[in-house]
């Protein structure tokens, strides 16, 4: 248990970046910025060992959150609209387009399943979080990755989504599929110490404790 709930904070690592979530023009919600590579010049006579790849060493790529392959994030003209006003937390136009089709608030994003819950939290809207919440958004929603919109909370250091969702009754033991890990590791992972100490607050307050 002192692996998975950390009561040091020796263990954040503020030097960390977390990946780009939803931040680019366009219908481009589902991704994360590309990082650039520098072209390597083949030799003619060189060849690469099968398997080798041309090296990287293993080395984890922030949060593993390489979101889309050039796939569109939505299927409709309303749903790009609905994704890109939660992205912004763009309270009017969520109303008015819900009220038009409530379906709406059901949704993912067309590749990494990303529901509107999950752009909210990635992005510190939380008023939009919490018009979701209210309309009956599963706090547990999980992604492509199996990440929860309280991993990329706490991955982005948004401590009022964090505390909206740890309010909803968000689970706080859930694991992604990336590195096994939960919404602690990645606050940790990242350096934020307000949103580790809210879980870690929750984790001592609730049923959670007796698990641990």
């Amino acid at each position: 248990s002192a692996a998975l709930f950390p009561h040091s904070h020796s263990a954040v690592s503020p030097a960390r970046r977390p990946p780009t979530h939803f931040a680019g023009g366009g219908r481009s919600f589902g991704r994360s910025l590309p990082r650039r590579r520098r072209r390597r010049r083949r030799h003619p006579h060189r060849r690469i060992a099968a398997g080798g790849g041309g090296g990287g060493g293993g080395r984890e790529k922030p949060g593993h959150a390489a979101m889309g392959h050039g796939v569109s994030c939505a299927r409709t003209g309303d749903e790009h609209d609905f994704f890109r006003a939660a992205q912004l937390g763009d309270l009017d136009a969520l109303g008015a387009l819900l009220a038009a089709d409530a379906s709406l608030a059901r949704r993912a994003t067309l590749y990494d399943r990303l529901s509107p819950l999950h752009i909210a939290a990635a992005n510190g809207r939380l008023e939009a979080l919490a018009m979701f919440l209210d309309r009956g958004a599963q706090p547990d929603a999980v992604d492509r990755h199996k990440q929860t919109p309280l991993m990329l909370a706490a991955m982005h250091g948004k401590i009022g989504c964090v505390l909206k969702l740890l309010q909803a009754g968000a689970n706080i033991l859930m694991f992604d599929s990336v590195h096994a890990r939960t919404c602690l590791h990645h606050a940790a992972y990242y350096g934020h110490v307000d949103c580790l100490d809210a879980i870690l607050s929750t984790a001592r307050t609730t049923p959670v404790a007796g698990s641990w």
